[in-house]
């Protein structure tokens, strides 16, 4: 083969391989830390062996044991309920929801370690104790959910902070989670949050008189609270808010109908509803 063959033959390798690295993406595999930080939060709980979890999920899925596959053998990405960023392998979503689990979180869990959470979800297992300070370690969290573990306490100054303090977080469910707070006359939350679910939780106190003017926040869900007492919020006919879902459901507020009647003014989207007594009316105040 002559020379210039020769050289030809090799840029022409050179470039297919050059293209083919570009072209070919490139997935990372969870390191090794996450993935052992990931095993010791397995080892520090346990698994639901009997009906409780089926009780509880389902009527939305059945229960999964989604720990079963998490083995030190095997990319962690590829573990249940675990999502991974394709370019780092950072672990960004866990999703355990109906995991057929049980145990205490406690401050020194290795959880807390994944600097890279952007979605936590541990509702409706069997988890117990207090949810300690370091959950706001997690401070890329866009989405909380703890709802439905009754044996969980959310102590107030860890709640506030959660709630002012964590500028990504837009989703926050804590169903039937312990929390045993009365509630401030001025409700203060982060512009980031959307969604906030207390129901059940033991609340106490009046509805904060700025209900109506929370810029950002779109769902405010409090039904179950019967130590919720006092008046319902004064309705500004003149307010524009962001409140598509509000449930009051099953609370002691008074003054019901006169607030029905305050709602019909109020400039919300079409279709925004309020819950009041388990019965969803409509911006008119109609079922």
């Amino acid at each position: 083969m002559s020379n210039s063959k020769l050289f030809n033959s090799v840029i022409l390798s050179c470039f297919f391989i050059s293209f083919a690295s570009c072209t070919s993406p490139t997935t990372r595999k969870c390191s090794a830390q996450q993935a052992r930080a990931l095993l010791l939060f397995k080892e520090s709980l346990f698994s639901i062996n009997d009906t409780s979890s089926r009780r509880i999920c389902e009527d939305s899925f059945p229960p999964d044991p989604k720990l079963m596959n998490w083995n030190i053998n095997s990319d962690c990405c590829n573990w249940g309920g675990v999502t991974c960023e394709n370019s780092t392998g950072d672990i960004i979503y866990l999703h355990l929801r109906c995991g057929m689990l049980q145990g205490t979180i406690h401050a020194n869990s290795t959880l807390f370690s994944l600097q890279s959470l952007e979605e936590l979800d541990l509702s409706k297992n069997n988890f117990t104790g207090q949810i300690p300070s370091e959950i706001s370690h997690l401070t890329k969290l866009s989405f909380l959910d703890l709802s439905y573990n009754s044996g969980i306490d959310l102590p107030p100054y860890i709640l506030n902070n959660l709630l002012l303090n964590s500028t990504l977080l837009t989703y926050l469910w804590l169903a039937e989670v312990n929390l045993g707070f009365v509630l401030p006359t001025y409700l203060n939350i982060s512009s980031s949050l959307k969604s906030l679910d207390l129901t059940s939780t033991g609340l106490q106190g009046k509805v904060p008189d700025n209900i109506f003017n929370l810029k950002y926040l779109e769902e405010l869900i409090l039904p179950g609270n019967s130590n919720l007492t006092g008046p319902m919020p004064i309705v500004n006919t003149s307010t524009s808010i962001n409140l598509r879902w509000l449930d009051l459901s099953f609370t002691n507020l008074s003054g019901r109908d006169s607030f029905s009647i305050g709602i019909s003014s109020l400039a919300i989207p079409e279709f925004s509803q309020i819950v009041v007594d388990g019965i969803p009316t409509g911006i008119h105040g109609q079922p």
